[in-house]
């Protein structure tokens, strides 16, 4: 709660009686495990993210969440996802704009691609489901009614998805695994280990995400250089010279410095 008046702080800066804690001084709060760290930090992010929506950042994203490993990274992934599913139910219900919110699994090549091309995509559609699971599933199962998740190439809009196996719900969670789809799509919250931070001085792509894509295809998302969409065989309209509402992330977060 103390960190709600910094968060809003962008919005009300230059507000007479707007009163926040002094953001050039670092505080030091320590807890045990257990105490509740997590749910606090991703209780900071849903309000943002409800804050950006609100305030009119339509898309990009709200928060990067860093962590040292992959494995720790993969284990708040579930979190993460759940919170974002019941975030869009209260968004939608209430009639709130932009973009749903949405999660990135952005964890280098060794678990996950950097991008799908023509080759690549071919490698994947001649692989088994079972196969195909074993190599890319990140959600086991559903959020929604608890059964297995399958991966499947969505040619259409060239995305890497996951669909529940049950015919009668076949949801597709919000979430984005390849590197590519993460800079086209700039998700709300993107859940990243510490050496994807590098990319930001090696990346073309990477920019999008501190919101420097202003030109955007009407079907793949975010362009980060150029005014042409890289998704092989695009034809779509391209909207440019977007003006967007403080593009940049709200939050960043280092989760479990050891």
């Amino acid at each position: 709660v103390s960190e709600l008046m910094d968060m809003v702080n962008c919005e009300y800066e230059n507000t007479p009686g707007f009163v926040c804690n002094d953001i050039q001084n670092v505080d030091l709060i320590y807890f045990s495990t257990g105490g509740g760290k997590t749910e606090t930090f991703l209780g900071c992010c849903m309000f943002a993210a409800f804050f950006d929506r609100i305030r009119g950042k339509e898309n990009g994203v709200t928060a990067i969440i860093k962590y040292p490993l992959r494995l720790l990274a993969a284990q708040q992934l579930d979190r993460v996802l759940a919170l974002t599913i019941n975030a869009n139910k209260v968004k939608n219900e209430n009639n709130i704009g932009g973009d749903d919110f949405s999660v990135g699994f952005f964890t280098g090549s060794k678990n996950t691609p950097n991008k799908i091309d023509e080759k690549k995509k071919q490698d994947i559609e001649s692989m088994t489901q079972e196969s195909r699971n074993g190599v890319y599933r990140q959600i086991d199962i559903c959020p929604k009614c608890k059964q297995p998740m399958d991966v499947f190439f969505d040619e259409g809009n060239w995305l890497l998805r996951h669909r529940c196996t049950n015919e009668a719900c076949q949801y597709e969670p919000p979430i984005y695994i390849v590197d590519d789809e993460i800079y086209r799509y700039s998700p709300t919250f993107v859940i990243s280990t510490i050496d994807k931070m590098a990319n930001v001085g090696t990346s073309m792509g990477f920019k999008a995400l501190f919101g420097q894509a202003t030109n955007r295809c009407e079907k793949h998302g975010f362009i980060a250089s150029g005014k042409r969409c890289n998704v092989p065989g695009c034809k779509c309209a391209i909207v440019g010279d977007i003006d967007r509402k403080d593009p940049v992330p709200t939050l960043s977060i280092q989760d479990e410095m050891h």
